[in-house]
């Protein structure tokens, strides 16, 4: 019994994992996934207690709901994206116990359902995930390595003056992690230049501002995607965004 019990929240941890780390992919909204292993294994602990005789009641659809909902917040935190990709979960996990029903009870509509329901759930997220392109980035800089989220934002054509190459822009959280730099220094480029050694300035407009500055650095070791390199980063004073990413390229990878 303590063998299968085991074997129950082994395999429901890595379950969870996966579809914790498949809904991420399909809000198109990567995520790292040690953050991920937290909420896999209360997913795990929870089969296991389903499973074990005195507490067969937590299978129930309440507690099903109620751990499905502690499992997303624990894995997703509470951010506004991890609601969408909450949503995404039970979707899938629903979808999933559906095929697992019809494959235990024999019944071939219920298992048709669920597999039907799980391809619609995947083309239609899938489908919004590449409008969105959403893609995953990593920062080598001074011995840190810093993981974000980036939008390819197909109207930004920030470029470097100098080779023409397209910049990424970032928001005071990463100037910070990555420089030490605080939106006042940000909101303050020319003086601040000369207090990041290797910095440079990036002409930029927008509707509200036709000629201002952005302070920047070359970072020798970024990953977007597939794509590894150099590539020049500027500091935006303002948050961008509303939490789903952190970061915009234009091309850059």
């Amino acid at each position: 019994m303590q063998n299968y019990l085991w074997l129950v929240m082994l395999l429901g941890a890595a379950v969870d994992f996966l579809l914790l780390m498949g809904s991420s992919a399909l809000a198109g909204c990567p995520q790292d996934c040690r953050r991920l292993i937290p909420g896999a294994l209360l997913g795990g602990v929870y089969a296991g207690a389903a499973a074990s005789e005195p507490l067969y009641f937590l299978g129930n659809w309440y507690w099903r709901i109620v751990f499905m909902c502690i499992i997303c917040w624990v894995g997703f935190g509470a951010e506004r994206p991890a609601f969408r990709k909450g949503i995404l979960f039970a979707l899938l996990r629903f979808a999933l116990d559906g095929i697992g029903a019809g494959l235990d009870q024999g019944g071939l509509w219920a298992m048709g359902a669920g597999a039907l329901g799980l391809c619609l759930i995947c083309t239609l997220f899938f489908r919004d995930s590449f409008s969105k392109q959403y893609v995953p980035v990593q920062l080598n800089y001074g011995g840190k390595k810093i993981r974000l989220t980036a939008l390819r934002d197909t109207g930004n054509t920030l470029r470097d003056p100098m080779t023409g190459r397209s910049v990424m822009v970032v928001g005071p959280e990463l100037a910070r992690d990555l420089a030490g730099l605080s939106p006042e220094q940000l909101r303050t480029p020319t003086h601040t230049i000369f207090q990041l050694p290797g910095g440079r300035l990036i002409p930029y407009k927008t509707v509200g501002n036709p000629a201002g500055m952005l302070l920047a650095l070359q970072v020798p070791d970024v990953s977007i995607g597939n794509w590894r390199g150099s590539c020049l980063v500027a500091f935006a004073p303002d948050r961008l965004g509303n939490g789903e990413f952190q970061a915009l390229t234009g091309g850059c990878a």
